[in-house]
């Protein structure tokens, strides 16, 4: 792949591949190379500026579902993602939904 993003540029990509130029990947997607592809950031990540090196997990109490998001949606009242773990791609039930409120 031809690359003229120079280092210190991470977070970036030549669209045209052809040496014109390096663009920051959006939001939601991340380039650990400088010039290099800009890849989804996994379900149960994200990445909330373009130009990001990286993804982070989802905080305990978050989730995203798809892929490339650039934010986590909050768990609601009712719901807590899967043993408090970070990273994750869905909400489950509670203890206290799933055993009837005991």
């Amino acid at each position: 792949m031809f690359s003229v993003c120079a280092a210190g540029h991470e977070g970036t990509f030549d669209p045209a591949n052809v040496g014109g130029g390096c663009t920051a990947c959006a939001a939601g997607k991340f380039s650990a190379a400088a010039g290099g592809t800009c890849t989804d950031c996994a379900a149960g990540t994200f990445s909330p500026a373009a130009g990001s090196t990286s993804c982070t997990d989802c905080n305990a109490d978050e989730f995203s579902a798809t892929a490339a998001a650039a934010a986590c949606t909050t768990c609601d009242a009712t719901s807590e993602t899967t043993d408090s773990y970070t990273g994750q791609s869905a909400c489950g039930e509670t203890n206290v939904d799933f055993f009837g409120g005991l």
